[in-house]
């Protein structure tokens, strides 16, 4: 996991220090591998695991009224706005080829699916 340790400055810089909290713990308790949770981003599914939520459009009731990322962790929620998100995935994804670049054609999908997916909420 140093692919995510190394960016620790990054998530706390954008006050997005939940996420990485969320994200390292979902990681060493093994709950999902790191492709399993890009791909649930990548459909816009939240991420479920023990005490850790990272809420995103498709569990929503109404996934249109959708335009924040919740992150709980146990009963403490946090939200992000969909850029932040989106920068931070990004970079984590970026940092992780770095030491799995076996893995690049399938995650640069997932990537460029996030980004479709949330491009109406990056600042024009």
């Amino acid at each position: 996991m140093k692919y995510l340790y190394e960016l620790k400055n990054n998530f706390e810089n954008k006050k997005a220090f939940d996420l990485y909290y969320a994200l390292k713990e979902i990681l060493k308790e093994k709950r999902m591998s790191f492709n399993e949770i890009i791909f649930e981003f990548s459909q816009g599914l939240s991420v479920i695991s023990g005490a850790y939520t990272i809420l995103l459009d498709e569990d929503w009731d109404t996934p249109s009224d959708y335009g924040t990322v919740e992150i709980y962790i146990g009963e403490t929620s946090t939200i992000l706005d969909i850029e932040t998100y989106v920068l931070l995935v990004e970079s984590v994804c970026e940092n992780y080829l770095n030491y799995h670049p076996e893995d690049k054609e399938r995650i640069d999908k997932y990537i460029d699916k996030i980004n479709e997916r949330y491009a109406e909420f990056f600042d024009k």
